[in-house]
C-alpha cells in the first residue's frame, strides 16, 4: 500500500493517458472506447486477458505496497487506529476528512512511526474503507479490515479475494475461444469483440467430437489441478473455508404428494435418460433441441404424452385426497391443469368431443378474418381494430347471414354434444356437464349453507335484421332450445353482501328487466339495449352515479362482513372462494367464456352497446 497509490479524484481525471508500448496496438480500457472513431484502426485485444490480467494488479496491489512500508504489522496497524480513536474530539459530527486533518498526529505518532508516517498509513488504508462516514466509524471499519487487508470496499466480491487463492479454471469453450481469438482477430482487424466472440462461437458450435474432447479432456484436468489446489489454500487458511449450511426445509415448499407433470416434462424426461451421463452443459443443449423437436411433433406422437400426463394428474388427485384425509388440517392449493389449451382442445378432439362453435355473428367473422391473407399482412395490435371497422361496414342482410350460421352451427353442436356425452361414463358426463356450466357451481362446493342469488335469464334470440345484435351481442337462444350453456349462480358465504353491476348499463338493465313488465319477457334483454342507446348523457351519467354510490355501500358492507367472521368461518370463506376460482379457471381452459360479462366490460366506457 504505497504512497503512489493515495491520489484523489481530481488527479485521477487529469492525469495524462499511459505511453503506448507500440504504435500499432492500443490496450483495452474504457478511455480508449470512448474516445476511439470510427476511423481508428484498433487491434483487438481480448477482453477476457485484460480482466485477469487487470485482476491479478489488484489483488497483487497491496502486497506491492508492504515493500515501500516500514514493515506495519497487523499489531501496528490496530495501534495506530486505537490512538486514533482516542484524539478524536467529543460528539464529532464532521466529515471523517476534516476531523482527521484536524488531528495531532506528532501525539499520534507511536514507536518508530513518525507523524508523517502515521498519516500517510492512515490516508492508504481509508482509500480501502467505504468513506463518507465519521472518523469514528471509519476506524472500527478498519479494525475488521486489519485481518483482510487485501479486500477493497470498492472493487467487486471477485477481486477482493485472497491474493493466494487459486483461480478458477477456464471451461471447455473458454478454452477453445482463447486458443483462436488471436488468429481470428489478426484475419479481421477491424472487427468488434463481439462479433469476434459471436464467429467464435459458432465455431466451437460445429466443432467435431473428436477435436471438442481435446479442450474438455484439459478442462477436466485443469479442474483437478485446482481442486487440489483449493485443498492446499484451506488448509493454510481454514478461517476461510466456507462453512456447509443445512438446508433447513423451507415452510413454504409444499407438503402434500409429487404434483404431476405436464406433457413436455414427461417427454423431455424420457429423452434425457440416455444422455444421465453427459456433462451439465451437454445436457442443457440437449434440452433445447428436443423442446424444439417437441414443437415439430405430430398431434398423433403428442397424444401419447397428454394421456401420460393427464393419468398422472389422477394420480396426484388420488393421492392428494388419501393426504387430505390424513391431515386434515392441510388447506388445499390451487392446482393449475397439466394441459395447457392448445393440448386440451387436441385431447378432446382425439375422444370425440366436438369443438364449440363461436358464440355470435361478429365472433365468427373474426375468427374468418383472422385466417385470412388480408389480416395476416396487418399489425398484430391493429387487427381486431381492423376486424371491427371490416364488419360495421357490412351491410344488416350480411350481419344476419353470419347469425343464421351461428345459429346452425350452435344446433349441430348441441346434437353433436349430446351424442359425445352418450359415450361418457357417468363420473365423466357429471365432469364435462359441470366444465359445460349445466350444474350449479354448489354441487362441487364444500362448506356452509350459501345465500343464492340469482341473475335475470336470458332472454330468447331475436330475428330481427337491425343491428342491435351487432358484435358485442352474443347470439341468445331460449331456456328450451338449448341448456348449452345456462346462466350461472353466484354463491355468497352467509351474510355476504352482493356485488354490485359491474358497469352503469348493467344496472340499468337489471331494473329494466323487472319494471319494463309491458314488454314480454323474452323481449327485454334486446329492448334494454335499444333503450339504454336512447338515453341523453344526463341520464347515463345518473346511472353511473348510482352504480358509484351502490360500490361505496358495498365495499362498506363487505369490509364490516370480514371483520364480523372468526377464524374458522375466514377459513371456510377462503375455502370457498378459492374453490370457484378453481372452477372458473378450468372452465376458461374449456372455452367456456361468460359473453355476458365481456358484454358488460364493455359498458364500462358507457359506449353504445351496438358499437365494437
Amino acid at each position: 500500500m504505497g504512497r503512489s497509490k493515495k491520489r484523489t479524484a481530481t488527479e485521477s481525471d487529469n492525469e495524462a493517458p499511459p505511453v503506448q508500448s507500440s504504435e500499432d496496438e492500443l490496450p483495452v480500457t474504457k478511455k480508449a472506447k470512448t474516445k476511439s472513431t470510427k476511423k481508428e484502426k484498433v487491434a483487438v485485444k481480448p477482453v477476457e486477458e485484460d480482466l485477469e490480467e487487470e485482476e491479478l494488479e489488484e489483488v497483487e496491489d497491496f502486497d506491492d505496497d508492504d515493500d515501500d512500508d516500514k514493515g506495519w504489522t497487523q499489531a501496528d496497524l490496530l495501534k495506530l487506529f486505537s490512538r486514533m480513536e482516542v484524539h478524536i474530539p467529543e460528539r464529532d459530527k464532521s466529515k471523517f476528512e476534516s476531523c482527521a486533518a484536524k488531528l495531532d498526529w506528532n501525539d499520534i505518532a507511536f514507536d518508530n512511526f513518525s507523524a508523517a508516517d502515521c498519516k500517510l498509513k492512515w490516508a492508504a488504508v481509508s482509500l480501502r474503507l467505504r468513506r463518507y462516514r465519521l472518523l469514528k466509524e471509519l476506524l472500527d471499519d478498519a479494525k475488521e479490515w486489519v485481518y483482510k487487508p487485501w479486500t477493497n470496499f470498492y472493487r467487486s466480491q471477485k477481486t477482493n479475494r485472497h491474493p493466494k487463492m487459486p483461480k478458477r479454471p477456464l471451461s471447455t469453450y473458454m478454452l477453445f475461444y482463447m486458443e483462436k481469438k488471436d488468429k481470428v482477430a489478426k484475419e479481421r482487424p477491424n472487427i468488434e469483440m463481439t462479433q469476434l466472440s459471436k464467429i467464435i462461437a459458432e465455431m466451437y458450435k460445429v466443432l467435431p467430437e473428436k477435436q471438442k474432447k481435446k479442450y474438455v479432456d484439459k478442462a477436466q484436468v485443469q479442474r483437478e489441478e485446482y481442486t487440489r489446489k483449493m485443498e492446499q489454500f484451506y488448509e493454510e487458511f481454514p478461517e476461510l473455508k466456507p462453512t456447509k449450511t443445512k438446508r433447513t426445509k423451507s415452510a413454504k415448499e409444499y407438503p402434500g404428494p409429487r404434483k404431476p407433470c405436464t406433457p413436455i416434462t414427461h417427454y423431455l424426461k424420457d429423452k434425457m435418460e440416455k444422455h444421465s451421463n453427459e456433462p451439465e452443459s451437454e445436457r442443457q443443449k440437449l434440452t433445447d433441441q428436443y423442446k424444439l423437436a417437441w414443437k415439430e411433433l405430430s398431434d398423433k406422437k403428442r397424444i401419447h404424452w397428454i394421456k401420460m400426463a393427464l393419468e398422472d394428474e389422477e394420480r396426484y388427485k388420488t393421492e392428494l385426497a388419501q393426504f387430505k384425509d390424513a391431515n386434515p388440517s392441510f388447506a388445499d392449493q390451487l392446482h393449475k391443469s397439466v394441459l395447457n389449451k392448445e393440448e386440451r382442445a387436441l385431447y378432446e378432439k382425439s375422444i370425440g368431443k366436438p369443438e364449440k362453435p363461436p358464440n355470435s355473428g361478429y365472433s365468427l367473422f373474426s375468427r374468418i378474418m383472422l385466417s385470412s391473407e388480408e389480416i395476416k399482412n396487418i399489425n398484430h395490435k391493429d387487427r381486431m381494430t381492423q376486424i371491427s371497422s371490416m364488419w360495421k361496414n357490412l351491410s344488416p342482410k350480411d350481419k344476419r347471414k353470419y347469425h343464421d350460421k351461428v345459429q346452425q352451427m350452435l344446433e349441430q353442436y348441441k346434437m353433436d354434444f349430446a351424442t359425445y356425452l352418450e359415450t361418457l361414463t357417468p363420473e365423466q358426463k357429471e365432469e364435462a356437464l359441470r366444465k359445460a356450466g349445466t350444474r350449479r357451481k354448489a354441487d362441487v362446493l364444500s362448506g356452509k349453507k350459501k345465500k343464492i342469488v340469482d341473475k335475470p335469464k336470458k332472454a330468447a334470440a331475436h330475428n330481427s335484421d337491425d343491428d342491435d345484435d351487432d358484435e358485442d351481442d352474443p347470439v341468445r337462444t331460449s331456456k328450451s332450445s338449448s341448456s348449452y350453456p345456462v346462466e350461472e349462480k353466484v354463491e355468497l358465504f352467509k351474510g355476504e353482501p352482493e356485488a354490485p353491476p359491474p358497469s352503469a348499463f348493467k344496472l340499468f338493465q337489471n331494473e329494466f328487466l323487472v319494471s319494463a313488465k309491458k314488454i314480454p319477457e323474452a323481449n327485454r334483454v334486446k329492448d334494454s339495449h335499444t333503450f339504454w342507446n336512447n338515453l341523453s348523457e344526463t341520464d347515463r351519467s345518473k346511472w353511473r352515479k348510482k352504480l358509484q354510490d351502490a360500490k361505496t355501500k358495498y365495499i362498506s358492507k363487505y369490509e364490516n362482513f370480514l371483520k364480523s367472521l372468526t377464524q374458522e368461518q375466514l377459513k371456510e370463506y377462503s375455502i370457498m372462494k378459492t374453490n370457484a376460482k378453481k372452477i372458473k379457471a378450468e372452465a376458461k381452459s374449456d372455452g367456456e367464456e361468460d359473453e355476458e360479462d365481456d358484454h358488460d366490460n364493455d359498458e364500462d366506457d358507457d359506449s353504445d352497446v351496438s358499437k365494437v
